[in-house]
This record gives C-alpha cells, sequence and structure tokens, in this order.
C-alpha cells in the first residue's frame, strides 16, 4: 500500500493519534502524556522517542514541522561527563 508520503505508514498514524488528541484544528495543544499511558493501543514509547535528539536529527524536515504543530520538540541533548 502506497501512502504518497515519504515516511513510514506507522509513523503517519502515530502522528495522527496526536494530532488527534492535540485537536489542533481547534487550536488546542498536546496533553502532557505520562509514561505507561497508552493511547488508541500505542504507547507514549514513541513519542518519547520521537523527542531524542538522535532519532529529531533522522526526521525529515516536514516531520520535525509536523511534530512542532503539536508542540513536541526534541529533547536537549545530555552534556558529556
Amino acid at each position: 500500500m502506497r501512502t504518497g508520503l515519504p515516511w513510514p505508514l506507522d509513523w503517519q498514524r502515530h502522528h495522527w493519534v496526536l494530532a488527534d488528541l492535540a485537536d489542533t484544528e481547534a487550536g488546542g495543544s498536546l496533553p502532557d502524556i505520562q509514561p505507561g499511558v497508552l493511547f488508541e493501543g500505542r504507547s507514549e514509547k514513541w513519542l518519547a522517542r520521537q523527542r531524542k535528539a538522535h532519532t529529531w536529527a533522522q526526521l525529515s524536515a516536514v516531520q520535525q514541522e509536523r511534530l512542532g504543530g503539536l508542540g513536541v520538540t526534541p529533547d536537549k541533548p545530555v552534556p558529556p561527563r
């Protein structure tokens, strides 16, 4: 099945669920999703993974923009010891 977008369908599904939670069409923002919370059968782990600096850097500019539109930003890198 081809979706027309250059990233995986699974990524699109997770993003869609987050956008639905944020209700961006009504100007809402993404609620704080605590560890262990499942939404639409998906874990907050996906969201946490997207925020990691290494993963964020691998996302396309459009994916970063879409997440940013939900108020999602990358975690700040941990400084070396």
